[in-house]
C-alpha cells in the first residue's frame, strides 16, 4: 500500500504513454498546480508540466487562482471511485464529491483535470488503487 499522493501520481503518469493522455498533459494541464485538500488525508500539490506529473505533500499559501493554482476538494474514497472508473469525474463533480475552485479565466484547467482523470480510468491497467490515509 502507498499513500494517495503516490497513487495519483502513478495513475496520471500513465497518460504520458497514451496519445490522448499526452495531449491532455501538454495542452490542458501543463504548468498548472492543483492543490488537493482532502477531508481524510494530508493535502498535496499536483504539478503538471509538459514533462510529466509531480505530487508533493503540503499546501500553497495564498494561491494565485487565476495564473497558477486550482484548488481541488474531495476525499480519498471519491478519488478512488473516479480512478477505478466507478464514477466519471464529471458525475463526481455534479454529485458534490469533487469540488474545484479557480477563477473563471482558469476554468479550462478544471476541464483538463476532469479529462485527465477520465482518460486515466479508461486506460488504467489496475482494477483497484489502495492507499492508506
Amino acid at each position: 500500500m502507498s499513500d494517495i499522493t503516490t497513487e495519483v501520481t502513478s495513475f496520471l503518469e500513465q497518460l504520458a504513454d497514451d496519445d490522448e493522455g499526452s495531449e491532455v498533459l501538454e495542452q490542458q494541464l501543463a504548468d498548472r498546480k492543483f492543490v488537493f485538500d482532502l477531508s481524510d488525508a494530508e493535502p498535496f500539490v499536483l504539478h503538471a508540466t509538459p514533462d510529466g506529473i509531480e505530487c508533493d505533500p503540503g499546501r500553497i499559501e495564498s494561491p494565485d487562482l487565476v495564473n497558477e493554482v486550482t484548488r481541488v476538494e474531495s476525499d480519498t474514497e471519491s478519488l478512488y471511485r473516479i480512478m477505478s472508473g466507478e464514477v466519471t469525474p464529471l458525475d463526481a463533480l455534479n454529485e458534490g464529491d469533487l469540488f474545484m475552485s479557480s477563477m473563471m479565466a482558469a476554468r479550462c484547467y478544471n476541464y483538463g483535470l476532469l479529462r485527465a482523470f477520465r482518460r486515466g480510468s479508461e486506460i488504467s491497467s489496475c482494477a483497484r488503487y489502495d492507499w492508506q490515509t
